[in-house]
């Protein structure tokens, strides 16, 4: 989601470099129309870049300690808290407080771009389907809480828009992985890999097979740890699979 955020941004600021009259002509408006856009790019850009730098902070792993609703409590602590809840059900959601700030953001891009539409600046049409995007996925995570973790004695389900299930017998291992500075998650590697397109490509990006679209609260590290015990617990206690 940083990511959406970022790009965004910087859509809205690379116009702001530019002058009124180059803009104008481009967008077929007044050069006071103009010279108002591009001041208006300059200052999303600057929001989108600071928006950015504050969500990489959010999913980083200072960040995701700071922000845990236990944060009172040792990381250990809380893995181990989940593993005494062993064999589960268990289901743990992604952070409230992470996805509620990132709907604020979307929001305030869309205010952005219908305010820039309203002044004859088509291209701020843009920013609200891009930001549109954002706010509904954003809402999906909180209302119907998507992307979910549930562990059970068999294996774990993430509860996506296509739900995926893996049975801990096939996970072969898991990785804290991180794909640019500060933005981690927990890599799955499985034991019969796919030949599939998209996991090639995953595995050609992170080195994993697939992965675990949130932390959950946790540290990927945290969240590393917790996904190999209770895969050693499962695979040492076999379950029966239904």
């Amino acid at each position: 989601m940083h990511m959406i955020v970022f790009f965004g941004g910087l859509f809205i600021a690379v116009p702001g470099i530019a002058s009124g009259d180059w803009i104008g002509g481009l967008l077929n408006v007044n050069t006071a129309t103009a010279e108002m856009y591009v001041k208006a790019s300059a200052a999303g850009g600057a929001v989108g870049g600071w928006w950015w730098l504050w969500l990489k902070f959010l999913t980083s792993e200072n960040g995701s300690r700071i922000f845990h609703r236990d944060r009172a409590m040792p990381s250990s602590t809380g893995v181990g808290s989940i593993l005494n809840q062993f064999p589960g059900p268990v289901t743990l959601y992604p952070s409230r407080r992470k996805w509620l700030l990132v709907l604020a953001g979307c929001v305030l891009f869309v205010v952005a771009g219908l305010w820039m539409v309203q002044r004859e600046a088509p291209v701020g049409w843009l920013g609200v389907i891009f930001f549109g995007m954002g706010a509904i996925v954003s809402t999906a995570v909180l209302l119907l809480r998507v992307n979910a973790l549930t562990l059970d004695g068999a294996g774990f389900e993430i509860n996506s828009i296509r739900p995926f299930r893996l049975f801990w017998q096939d996970a072969k291992n898991f990785e804290a992985i991180t794909l640019s500075p500060g933005s981690w998650m927990v890599g799955i590697k499985v034991v019969n890999p796919s030949d599939r397109s998209i996991f090639k490509l995953n595995r050609a990006i992170s080195g994993c097979d697939d992965a675990i679209p949130d932390t959950y609260g946790l540290s990927a590290y945290d969240l590393t740890a917790l996904m190999t015990q209770w895969r050693e617990r499962a695979t040492a206690t076999p379950q029966r699979i239904t």
